[in-house]
């Protein structure tokens, strides 16, 4: 519920503008720091270090969808959000070079979409 409404703030952020050609403007923390108390007045989420964190997991994880996307053999499954592997040697490949990828596999990433909206070419 705190992820979704995250992903909807910043959405609405990039449509708003805030979002520049290397991230975000100055200030956009205390937007989302300030919409996440008023969607959840009871639940002290702050910018540092809730937000910040969350967003340096999924700015992470595009990074590697991104990356894997472009290795032959592996692809996306728009419709059940998940990496698709064609070749199980290119999988075994890449899970070499980015260990951190091999839990992605057999799980669906529904924010997937929504981060290329949020993070397009800006990548951690």
């Amino acid at each position: 519920m705190e992820e979704e409404a995250l992903i909807n703030v910043m959405k609405s952020l990039v449509v708003g503008g805030w979002k520049c050609d290397n991230g975000f403007r100055n200030a956009y923390l205390s937007q989302l720091e300030a919409h996440m108390q008023r969607a959840f007045p009871h639940s002290n989420i702050k910018a540092k270090p809730h937000i910040t964190s969350k967003l340096h997991v999924w700015k992470k994880q595009y990074s590697t969808f991104v990356t894997m996307m472009s290795k032959s053999g592996l692809g996306w499954d728009d419709s059940r959000c998940m990496v698709t592997v064609e070749d199980n040697n290119a999988w075994e490949e890449y899970v070499k070079i980015d260990p951190t990828a091999k839990v992605m596999r057999y799980k669906s990433w529904p924010f997937f979409p929504v981060w290329s909206e949020i993070f397009g070419k800006d990548r951690a």
